[in-house]
Order: structure tokens, then sequence, then C-alpha cells
């Protein structure tokens, strides 16, 4: 049994009269080993309050840098820490909030090649990532080492979320394959509350699982929806065609599919070239045709975003592009540009189809507003 000190007791004392927690709760906590992946929308809250219960390790996995879009949502981090990396501003914050806790940051993007060492050793992991890559190598991981793992995703109103047991279901018994239609943060957004609910939601359960794994029911997923305040919990079952449950791992090499630059630190990925070679070009490159009169651009956006900001350029959404013919005299390149690069992308290729020479403004207004922002 974990001895708690003064400061401790007094710390903690709320979670004392909690039934079915109590001080044996806190104990578990104080002695848990948590790892947290990705310090985005769901890792900040997750993080805050994983610190704030008192569990006694976190590792912080992150290779990204804070930017100014990431401030709507991932509430851990300040202005003062744009252009630092997310683990080092997170770790210094989390340390703030409660100097006993033991905090320990990766400052490296999870890989097929990293992720065994850096995710064994914990009692849970906590997927806080974006994508589907890394929530299926975290699957393969940890069914590997007979570890329990969260996961928690998002988009515009929605959340889901699950707890993964070592011989129970597992997420690729839930998702045997990658949704290609699944609409992400980037592209569709998401209200900055929202990875506030579902990541508070991940530090609960987790914390109610620290306490008492063998207690701890998982098999559910939540969906929640807080645009119209309704949920719902599926009882999963482990599926008999699982590729991943349904066999034991011999070895230590994850078929996951990772591109060779998802495997670099995002710092090291080698940036879109000024190139016109395929449908995109990038901030830098249009900043210097805008400055030389040679673009023609046009915001594939609908109006109500186009009044809020733009860049210049024509108004025709993409559900119109169709219709565009190009009517200028002189030689000019297109460029079509929207919030991510989505939609422009898709506006580009329709224009491609028809013989019209049309390029995509790699990363839509994101890339480019960061991109001036960083000449300032």
């Amino acid at each position: 049994m974990t001895q708690l000190n003064q400061q401790q007791w007094l710390r903690y004392s709320r979670h004392y009269n909690v039934a079915q927690f109590g001080i044996h709760g806190q104990q578990q906590l104080h002695r848990a080993r948590v790892a947290i992946v990705g310090l985005g929308g769901l890792g900040a809250p997750v993080s805050l309050y994983l610190t704030a219960a008192g569990v006694g390790h976190l590792t912080l996995i992150d290779d990204d840098i804070v930017e100014l879009s990431n401030l709507q949502r991932q509430v851990i981090f300040r202005e003062q820490d744009i252009g630092s990396a997310k683990v080092t501003s997170a770790a210094t914050h989390l340390r703030h909030l409660n100097s006993d806790i033991d905090i320990n940051f990766i400052k490296q993007r999870l890989s097929v090649h990293n992720a065994m060492n850096h995710l064994a050793g914990f009692d849970i992991v906590v997927d806080c990532s974006d994508n589907f890559a890394t929530r299926y190598l975290i699957n393969e991981v940890c069914h590997h080492l007979s570890s329990a793992w969260c996961y928690a995703s998002i988009a515009q109103y929605q959340g889901q979320m699950a707890l993964f047991k070592p011989g129970a279901a597992c997420f690729r018994c839930v998702f045997p394959s990658v949704d290609n239609h699944a609409v992400n943060c980037r592209d569709g957004g998401v209200l900055g509350a929202v990875p506030g609910v579902m990541g508070s939601l991940q530090a609960s359960q987790v914390i109610q699982y620290l306490s008492d794994p063998e207690q701890y029911e998982s098999n559910r997923l939540l969906s929640f929806d807080t645009r119209s305040l309704t949920s719902s919990t599926i009882r999963l079952q482990p599926s008999k065609f699982c590729a991943t449950c349904q066999t034991q791992p011999q070895g230590v090499e994850f078929k996951v599919q990772q591109s060779a630059d998802d495997q670099k630190p995002r710092s090291e990925r080698e940036p879109a070239k000024s190139t016109l070679d395929g449908y995109e070009i990038d901030p830098k490159m249009l900043d210097e045709m805008l400055r030389q009169s040679t673009v023609t651009l046009i915001d594939v956006r609908n109006r109500q975003e186009h009044q809020a900001y733009n860049i210049g350029g024509r108004l025709i959404p993409e559900t119109e592009i169709i219709h565009f013919s190009p009517t200028f005299d002189s030689p000019s390149t297109i460029v079509l540009y929207c919030q991510s690069g989505a939609r422009s992308t898709r506006a580009a290729v329709q224009l491609r189809q028809r013989g019209i020479a049309a390029y995509s403004l790699a990363g839509g207004l994101q890339a480019y507003c960061a991109y001036q922002l960083a000449l300032a």
C-alpha cells in the first residue's frame, strides 16, 4: 500500500469519499504509469485531468509544435508557446499544475519502428491521435504487450470513445478497416469544446480503470453528439474474423501502413516543393505569384466563409466549379483555395478532367496564414 504524504492527503481529499474509489483508488493512481499519444485537442484535457488526479507517472509522446490554430481547442497551451515543441510546453505546464507527478516526454512521432519501445511498461496507453494508422498501431502493440488502451475520436460536434482491455474486443474488432469517408477535424472542423468533452471522458475512464482494473467494465463504445445532446452506447463483442486478436503475434513486426515521410518527425518532413508538378502549390510559391500578378485565385468555399476571411480572388463554391470556364486573355495560373486544401484539391481534379490546368493551395488558408505569420 502506497503511503500518502500530508500534501497528497489534502490535494486529493475530494476523491476519498467517492463510492468504489476512495483512498485505495488514489493509492492505485499514485502507482500508475500512463502514456499519452498525441497532445492535440484530446491530449490537452487528458493530460491536465490525469495530472490533477495524481497519476504517478505520465509520458507524453508527440513530435508536433504549437501553432496558432491549435489554441482554439488545445487548452494546455498559451500564445507564448507558439513555435515550441508540444511535449516540452505541455510538460512545463503540467509540472506547474502538480509538481508531485513524474512527467517524461518523447519528442517523436509514434511509428512501427519505435512503438514497442515507447509503449512498453505502462498500465494503460491513452490514444489522443488524429488518424487511423496510429490507432491501429497502438492496438497491435497493446495486444502484443497485453496492455489496456483508451481510444477517442472527434469531428465537428461529435465524438466517440472506448477503453480496450486485454482479452476483450479490440479496436480492429470494431473497425476492421480504415473508414475512408470519416470526417476529420482538419477538413470538417471541430467545435473547440468537443475535444474537451471527449478528453475529459477519456480521463474519467482511465482514472476508473486504474483504480480497479479487474472490476472495470470495458467492451463499450460511446458515441456522443454535443449538438443534439444525445448519446448511445454499443456493447462490443470480439470478432472471430479479427486479424489482430484472433492471432497471437510471433514477433514485433507490425504491418501498419505508414509512409516513409509519416515515420519522420514533423519538423524533418519535406515541405511541399515550390513547383507546379501535380495538383498543388505551396504557400511560398503562391506568395510569389501574387506579388508578380501571375495568378488567378478562386475561393471554393461557401459565401459565408469567403465573407468572413479571404485572400482575394473570385468566389466559386466547390459545388459550382463544374461550370467554371476561364475567360481571361493573358496567361495566368489558376489556383484554387479553401480552408485546409481538401475541397480545392477535389475542385482542381474536376477542372483537370475538363482539360483546364488548375492547382490547389496545399494546406489551404490554414497553411497560407501560418506561412504569412511566420514571415511577420
